[in-house]
């Protein structure tokens, strides 16, 4: 400490010197080396952006939510308010075992199933019912949606099966849409 003093009380002493050099230099880049601030300025010019981007995707992920909420609601209020029977089916264990089908050689569909008709009702119990609308609880007498959750075998009639084969044909052949009217059997055995 007493020989900064020491320094301090002297003029001509390399802490005045030092701090001359320093303070007396207008030009910035005498004091701080130019790629020193090339690289604060782009570390700015990159935060900026990355600012923007953040807020700018925060902005998009909010519109899109919104919107996809939107629809939602609307599928929502569609589905339920319908006057037919409308069902929401996972498919995804039926399409497993048919590719495994075609991984085993079979080329045609409606020829495996004549000649494994009992295989028709095991696709069947691979559908999982998601969600029924309230037009199909009232046309199968049931008394919740609980009820077809066990599966399409509870209501299908061999009208129905039929009309489920040519649907599991369409999806081997890879068509885009089926479209089938079949009789099912009521809940209550109707």
């Amino acid at each position: 400490d007493r020989r900064l003093a020491d320094l301090k009380n002297d003029k001509q002493s390399i802490y005045y010197r030092s701090l001359d050099s320093i303070l007396a230099s207008r030009d910035l880049s005498e004091k701080i080396p130019l790629w020193a601030i090339w690289v604060f300025a782009t570390a700015v010019i990159l935060a900026m952006f990355l600012l923007v981007g953040n807020h700018l995707l925060r902005w998009k992920i909010k519109a899109s939510t919104k919107a996809l909420a939107t629809s939602e609601r609307r599928y929502r209020e569609l589905f339920e308010s319908a006057s037919i029977s409308l069902w929401e089916e996972d498919l995804s264990a039926v399409y497993k075992a048919l590719q495994r089908l075609r991984g085993a050689g079979v080329k045609s569909l409606s020829d495996y199933l004549q000649a494994h008709p009992s295989e028709l009702e095991r696709f069947s119990r691979l559908v999982r019912v998601i969600d029924v609308n309230p037009a199909t609880l009232s046309m199968l007498a049931a008394q919740s949606k609980k009820e077809l959750f066990d599966g399409l075998q509870v209501v299908f009639s061999e009208d129905s099966l039929k009309a489920f084969e040519q649907g599991l044909i369409a999806l081997w052949e890879g068509r885009p849409t089926f479209t089938a009217e079949a009789e099912h059997r009521t809940l209550d055995g109707n």
